[in-house]
């Protein structure tokens, strides 16, 4: 029995940490609703690279209430590698809940923090 449920542990692996690893692309980043200048920083983790958008673009598309599009400039792979580990860091209650908004993001000036996870089958 043991060596089974060591199995079951050791090879499963759950259908969220699937879609994580097999996603097309994930952006994440930090928004600042009460600051001066550029107040977002995001990136966009595809499967062989690593982007970053350090613009308003996210902030300008939430207002005028489009759909973000991302544009950014290409970082090294040192940065892609260690944005790669994190993957394996991404709660699955992001992708298991039905909830779109945990808590109140940058209700109080403290920022909030943005994940979209892409994946050819949703």
């Amino acid at each position: 029995m043991i060596i089974l449920v060591t199995l079951i542990v050791i090879t499963g692996c759950s259908v969220e940490n699937k879609l994580i690893s097999n996603s097309d692309y994930i952006i994440y980043g930090v928004y600042c609703g009460e600051c001066i200048g550029d107040c977002t920083t995001m990136y966009k983790l595809t499967n062989n690279d690593l982007f970053i958008d350090s613009t308003n673009r996210w902030w300008q598309a939430r207002f005028k209430g489009k759909k973000y599009s991302f544009k950014g400039n290409i970082l090294n792979k040192k940065y892609f590698l260690e944005a790669e580990n994190l993957k394996a860091q991404i709660p699955s209650v992001l992708i298991t809940s039905k909830d779109k908004v945990f808590g109140t993001p940058d209700n109080r000036d403290q920022c909030g923090v943005y994940v979209q996870l892409k994946n050819s089958n949703t």
